[in-house]
């Protein structure tokens, strides 16, 4: 019985394990199971690909937690804990170009007080301290010089350690209690975006790359807000924000805010087009329609199409191309830009039980990994 899957950073290969405590590695495209990764009687959880697809990496139970490194030839290296049990694999970093993944972190989930750093190559490791904090959701920084993790003791606040060197900064919000918070990298790594999900009226910004622990704070006028998302070029933050109907939230640098109005619809899930001119959303009500904004103009595209509610909006590579998804009526539907910056329907196609999906490679392979899992789910086949 499979217990999980996770795809490759290409999306060519599915990693399965199961409760037999083994890992099975299929090719997508022929089906073929590549390989069998054995663990030596532990069982598996947290697997995960490195970011260059090179290896897997899971967390194995046994005397004591540890991490299990498989190369794609088969050959394991065991990374310790010292008798410690771990939690939550994480490599580095898979926003770096080329991707870096040259060392695992995991956080104690015994005392729950430092975190663990590994370089793969050798096997040499690091302990973070968190001073006798309780550290959890650990985070990469996207050029892999920094680990972020929460941290609780006298608040909540995050801790941000450079690995080089192991010098830890704190970042608080200035009286306000981040109480089951979730936070965000800027893309160049030198910034942290977070919101509490208890006082979720505000994000706070803070400066990381200058070691201030500068923070700034970005108002919603008492809308709550959530699904906060980084432009691309880092310098804008989206937000979906409630109130008076749903609304997108756009702020600068500056602390200036600009307001997407959804006409009164709520929306979910925040998706920036590859080149941050134009936002994404889907409206969760029952008009099942997306929604698409210029961020500088604030004119929006509504599209019709789908007859069940949309499950899933992302980007193609390109920010020309736009596909969708509903779970409710196994509808994908790929949206093209045109030269007057409208989106027209270019590609409707469904998948219910096992019925050819694509018939256009180009298409298959720009398909985001997230709507290829939700398709492969509904029985969909590639060709």
């Amino acid at each position: 019985m499979v217990s999980d899957v996770s795809w490759s950073p290409d999306g060519r290969r599915i990693a399965a394990w199961s409760y037999s405590r083994k890992i099975r590695v299929w090719e997508v495209e022929t089906g073929r199971c590549q390989v069998v990764l054995e663990a030596e009687g532990d069982t598996v959880s947290d697997v995960s690909w490195s970011p260059d697809g090179r290896r897997i990496a899971a967390w194995s139970s046994g005397d004591g937690g540890k991490i299990r490194v498989w190369e794609e030839t088969g050959r394991c290296q065991v990374l310790e804990a010292e008798g410690d049990t771990v939690s939550d694999v994480g490599w580095s970093s898979v926003c770096c170009s080329p991707p870096d993944g040259r060392r695992i972190a995991a956080w104690s989930s015994g005392d729950g007080q430092k975190i663990w750093v590994w370089e793969v190559e050798t096997g040499r490791c690091q302990v973070l301290e968190a001073e006798g904090d309780t550290v959890s959701n650990v985070s990469w920084s996207p050029d892999g010089r920094r680990i972020a993790a929460r941290s609780s003791g006298d608040g909540q606040k995050i801790r941000v350690w450079e690995v080089e060197t192991g010098r830890c900064q704190v970042l608080e919000a200035e009286g306000d209690e981040l109480s089951d918070m979730s936070w965000h990298w800027s893309p160049d790594g030198r910034r942290i975006a977070a919101r509490s999900y208890l006082y979720n009226k505000k994000i706070w910004v803070w400066e990381v790359e200058l070691r201030t622990g500068r923070c700034q704070v970005l108002e919603a006028e008492g809308d709550t807000v959530s699904d906060v998302s980084w432009s691309p070029d880092g310098r804008r933050i989206a937000a979906r924000s409630s109130g008076d109907g749903g609304k997108i939230r756009v702020w600068e640098e500056t602390g200036r805010c600009q307001v997407l109005e959804a006409e009164g619809d709520t929306v979910s899930d925040v998706s920036w087009s590859p080149d941050g001119r134009r936002i994404a959303a889907w409206s969760t009500g029952y008009n099942k329609k997306i929604r698409v904004w210029e961020v500088e103009t604030g004119r929006c595209q509504a599209l019709f199409g789908h007859k069940g509610i949309v499950s899933d909006v992302s980007w193609g590579r390109h920010a020309d191309v736009l596909f969708s998804f509903s779970r409710d009526d196994h509808c994908f539907k790929c949206w093209s830009r045109l030269s007057d910056g409208c989106f027209l329907l270019s590609v409707d196609l469904n998948c219910f039980g096992n019925e050819l999906m694509f018939r256009d490679a180009t298409i298959d392979q720009s398909i985001p990994c997230s709507i290829k899992e939700m398709l492969e789910d509904m029985g969909a086949k590639s060709l």
